[in-house]
């Protein structure tokens, strides 16, 4: 299954590569990257430095590559610039708003929720490579194995204007703190200890610290 699998990404990648090099196009290129992952211009690019066969049918492909994903990097940065624009008509500044906490809160849940998709999503386009971890605002955050600091983005963020750039530090840290305040709340769910039966009968309890779902009967 493994190795079918790996041979119908080859193929797809293949396919793309083909794609790339003969649509004249580049709006319809960019177009269609843009509606998918990601990953799809990293895996295509990846293919083409692999395969030998690509290299010498399409020796243009890896120019057309980087000029499609620079195109949707620009689409990317125009995208943050109107959620900006619709966050502020969503949530506009006034003496009475700012001296209310509902205000507030409901600015919060917004971040966190509807543009925390939105945002992280399109982060990922800016990345140089293929990633699918959170993001912090922090310059080295402390779990470096599942969070990346939003900085790695690169030098591009820098296109977009001051109130742009701090909505996405907003959204990004936002969603840091309710990823944090959920993994608490779903660590308090757990059971502190977890147990199953011995091979020789009786029940056999378990430490779970790391707030892990138990696979076997609960104990409370």
């Amino acid at each position: 299954m493994e190795e079918y699998e790996h041979a119908r990404k080859d193929l797809q990648q293949a396919r793309d590569i083909e794609i790339i090099s003969d649509t004249g196009d580049l709006q319809e290129l960019v177009d269609y990257f843009y509606a998918g992952e990601p990953c799809f211009l990293h895996d295509d690019r990846n293919h083409w430095t692999e395969c030998a066969v690509c290299q010498k049918t399409y020796p243009d492909a890896l120019a057309r590559i980087e000029t499609i994903h620079n195109a949707v990097r620009e689409r990317v940065l125009q995208r943050i610039e109107g959620l900006y624009k619709q966050f502020v008509e969503e949530f506009p500044d006034s003496a009475s708003a700012v001296n209310d906490s509902r205000w507030y809160a409901d600015r919060i849940a917004a971040l966190t929720s509807t543009y925390s998709v939105s945002i992280i999503w399109r982060l990922y386009f800016l990345l140089p490579e293929h990633y699918w971890k959170n993001f912090s605002v922090l310059p080295s955050p402390l779990d470096s194995a599942k969070v990346r600091p939003v900085s790695d983005c690169g030098r591009i963020l820098t296109s977009l204007s001051p109130d742009a750039l701090h909505f996405l530090f907003l959204v990004v840290l936002a969603t840091e703190v309710h990823q944090a305040l959920y993994d608490k709340l779903w660590r308090m769910s757990i059971p502190v200890f977890f147990g199953g039966a011995k091979p020789g009968g009786g029940l056999e309890t378990y430490d779970n610290p790391d707030g892990l779902v138990p696979w076997a009967e609960t104990i409370e």
